[in-house]
Order: structure tokens, then sequence, then C-alpha cells
């Protein structure tokens, strides 16, 4: 009887044994986590995500370490991590040899310091017709939003590698080409999202050169009250301050193009104004700066008569996009007078509503919530 006892603890822990050998130490404590906190923690650890597939309730995603050269199974049940398995490094598309690599790129896993042209944001379309913005850091880490999907790798060796597919990068003006290792498909890359090579958003076109009042630097807020510096050279290059963060683009036929997002541009006193070909935000500029240098800092001021008729949510909507908000609302018998304030031109509107429908648009000038 204590034999055969003996002989099932020695199996148990055998197999306790095995089970512990086969999950690599690094990423042990990773079990039972979230899912999201796993990811970025296997990322962290020097782990690439390659491939995802789902079998029944449970999800299986391949990650793999080119320093330590493990590939891993990671098993999903109800949003954590039930399982990590390491498996053959052939099931993270690399060959069982020193000499394997993603897609004949030979990665080892070490990330190098991409050359100064190579570094930063940049945009191109897949020839499917995907946009891609590719990021390529100091420390060489790469992070590519395709079509709105996160993916994650490394430079080396004038390569760049990203889910088991390695290209190399190829100097151009502008930005760069990528060139498959595998199949030689050839992506263009601008930091403006438009380049000669026709892979840029929003047409591919190089940009024309503006008209003389939409050249230089103006200034604007956007509807969040997010404060931009918008500067359009004379080859039609554009480059917009967002809260502190430069983003970059081009100016094409009376449209602005940014990270991929296009607005055309009307005239208005003393600057210009955005309306967004997606969902009609307006946001005006002028070339006096905030806060009153250069002629009082601000928006010149619009007009909004063209709402009366409209129905109170769509009035309320467009004027929204236009940069109003509404500061105070008072019930009136059937009327309700809604008190509308824009910061960037300090309009202060009342808007009468009758029937659901805007009736009359007043300029009270002032109001205790106006500010």
């Amino acid at each position: 009887m204590r034999k055969s006892l003996f002989l099932i603890l020695v199996t148990v822990l055998l197999a306790v044994a095995a089970i512990a050998q086969n999950t690599p130490g690094d990423v042990s404590d990773l079990i039972g986590i979230r899912a999201s906190s796993g990811e970025d923690a296997l990322r962290n650890r020097g782990y690439v995500f390659v491939k995802n597939s789902k079998w029944s309730s449970r999800s299986y995603s391949n990650w793999w370490n080119g320093g330590s050269g493990v590939c891993v199974v990671v098993t999903t049940y109800d949003g954590r991590y039930e399982s990590i398995k390491s498996v053959d490094r052939r099931d993270c598309g690399q060959n069982n040899n020193n000499g394997g690599g993603w897609g004949g790129g030979g990665w080892n896993g070490n990330k190098q310091r991409p050359p100064s042209w190579a570094r930063g944001t940049f945009y191109g379309t897949a020839p499917s017709g995907a946009q891609i913005q590719l990021t390529l850091r100091d420390d060489g880490s790469v992070s590519a939003n395709i079509g709105g999907s996160m993916s994650y790798g490394g430079y080396n060796n004038g390569n760049i590698y990203i889910d088991g597919n390695s290209s190399r990068l190829e100097r151009d003006s502008g930005g760069f080409q990528t060139v498959s290792n595998s199949n030689g498909e050839r992506i263009y890359y601008s930091r403006n999202g438009s380049n000669s090579g026709g892979g840029g958003w929003g047409g591919g076109n190089t940009g024309s050169r503006p008209p003389s009042w939409a050249r230089g630097t103006f200034y604007g807020t956007a509807p969040n009250g997010t404060q931009i510096q918008l500067t359009i050279t004379d080859s039609g290059a554009v480059t917009a301050t967002i809260g502190g963060n430069p983003n970059y683009g081009t100016y094409s036929n009376g449209d602005l193009i940014i990270n991929g997002q296009s607005s055309r541009l009307e005239r208005v006193s003393n600057g210009f104004v955005t309306i967004s070909n997606t969902n009609g935000e307006r946001i005006y500029y002028s070339n006096n700066s905030w806060g009153g240098n250069g002629g009082g800092g601000t928006a010149p001021a619009i007009n909004i008569n063209d709402l009366i008729g409209f129905r109170s949510a769509a009035g309320d909507a467009e004027a929204r996009n236009r940069g109003f908000r509404i500061v105070d609302t008072l019930r009136d018998g059937n009327r309700t007078l809604k008190t509308m304030w824009r910061s960037s031109s300090r309009q202060c509107l009342q808007v009468t509503v009758v029937d659901d429908q805007y009736l009359h648009i007043y300029d009270i000038q002032s109001h205790r919530k106006c500010k």
C-alpha cells in the first residue's frame, strides 16, 4: 500500500515538474492575469506577437522572444491567461537552425537604433489599400497601426521585423520604402502622409502650393478646447502642433491632409476655417497668437443664423461642430432659451427654440456663464 502511494506521489510530482518545465520561467508569473495586461508584460520582456487563433471558448496566441530563442503559445480563457507553454520555434515562423529568422531577414531579437532619417512616425498605404502608421523609436522599437490594428516589432541591421515578417528599409525622398524579404512587396512611407511613390494617405500626391492667405503660421482652438498651431509652407508641407505634439501633413488642391484625415480650407477674415471632410467639424484659424498677442488672439466671429429652422437636436449638433457649447438652458412657457458660448471668438449667443425648432438667434454679448 505504501509503495503504491509512493508511486502515485512520484507520478504527480513528475507531472507537475513537466508542466513547470514547459512554462518558461520569465513568464510563469503571468498565468492568471488579464490578457490586456499580459500582452504589455510580454512585450516588455522581449516577446513579439506572431499570430492568433481561436477554438471554442479559448484563444491561442503565439509569441517569439528573439533574445532567448523561445516561442510560446498563450492560452486565454474568460479574458485571462490560462497557460503559457513553450513550443517549437517553427510555430513562431523560425527555422530550426541558427541562420533562421523571419521572412529570411535573420533577426536575433536585438533591437538597434535606426538612422535619423528612419526615426519618427511615417505614413503609407499597403497594396490592399490599408492605411499604415509606422513608428520607429530611438531604441529600435517598432509599432505599426495597420487599418486600426496594432502590431509590434523591432529594427535591426537595416530591417524591420513585425509579426513574423521582415522588410528592409531603403531611403527615399521624403521618407523611405520597405521591401519585403519574402515577396519583394514595396510600401512607400513619408512623414506627412503623401509622397512621390504613391503610397501616401489621401491621394498619394506630393501636395500643391497653397494660396498666399493660407501660407504661414496660424492659431486655432479645437471644439474640445485643445490649442492648435498650424504652419503651412510655400511648398504645401504642413505641421500641426496639437496640444504640444507635432503632426505632419500636406496641402493639396484646397485640402489639408494630416494623419490620414482631410479637411477643406475656406478663407475668412484674418485667416481661414478648416471643415472636416469626415464629420463637418469646423476649426477657425487666425494669424494672431493665443492670449491676445498680435491683435486680440481671438478667432473671427461667425454667423449661425443659417441654423434658424433646424430641429433642436440637429441645430445643437451643428453649433457644436462650429465651436459653440450650450452653457445655460431656460424654459419659458412654450419657449426654450439656450445660451451658447464660443470661447475662440468670444461669442455669446441666445437661441430661441419653439416647437422643437430654432426660431431666433441673438448675439447677447455677455452672460454670467459665457466665460
